[in-house]
């Protein structure tokens, strides 16, 4: 009977702790990557709109798209150093050139970094992974900014 009763409020206790442990926020994973695309949609609409465009198509011969450019859905690293130290001269997205200078975005938080380049790298129909502020503030140390 003890048995019973001691397996009983170890299972009880098992499952609450189960609980507490999948339902805090720092543990909800979906939760946080809907709080970060948030951030980063807010970002892109202040910094970003105006040259890339609502849906991400840019600009033609002028700022190039974020919908389908390897560049941004490519290595994690260019997108972050993009953003950081800004981009001069010719580009070529798709067999076509772009030619307008963007200008860095270093004085943003590695966060702010982080989101707003996960939210461009997961919409405008693409499908990169996100990008954490760890790998931005190592990249920032590696080139400056």
């Amino acid at each position: 009977m003890k048995a019973l009763l001691l397996g009983t409020l170890l299972l009880a206790l098992g499952y609450l702790i189960t609980l507490s442990v999948t339902r805090t926020p720092e543990n909800n994973q979906p939760q946080h990557e809907a709080t970060v695309l948030v951030k980063g949609e807010q970002l892109y609409n202040k910094n970003c709109l105006a040259c890339h465009q609502e849906d991400g198509s840019g600009v033609p011969g002028m700022y190039p798209p974020l919908r389908n450019n390897p560049h941004v859905t490519g290595k994690q690293d260019t997108v972050i150093k993009v953003i950081l130290k800004g981009q001069k001269g010719p580009l070529m997205v798709n067999g076509q050139y772009y030619n307008a200078e963007m200008a860095a975005y270093n004085h943003l938080s590695n966060e702010e970094i982080a989101a707003v380049a996960t939210y461009i790298r997961q919409n405008f129909g693409n499908e990169a992974g996100p990008i954490t502020a760890g790998e931005v503030q190592q990249l920032r140390d590696t080139i400056g900014g």
